[in-house]
């Protein structure tokens, strides 16, 4: 799935998931120069292990503050 869809799968900006691949936390591919793509079984994994949830609904306001690192 693309970022946009990978992000609205889990209720966070498309922004977010940029930074989170750019610091290692969320592992994407891509074809060239083309747009990043993101398995389902990632997006799951993620949602696991940085949002604590087991299947899909947004987040929290304060979980999407924690993860944009704004406290």
């Amino acid at each position: 799935m693309t970022i946009p869809e990978a992000a609205a799968a889990l209720g966070l900006a498309s922004s977010t998931l940029r930074h989170q691949i750019k610091n290692h936390k969320l592992r994407a591919h891509r074809m060239g120069k083309g747009p990043w793509f993101v398995t389902e079984a990632e997006v799951e994994r993620y949602r696991a292990e940085h949002l604590g949830k087991q299947s899909g609904g947004p987040i929290t306001e304060s979980e999407h503050r924690l993860l944009d690192g704004n406290r």
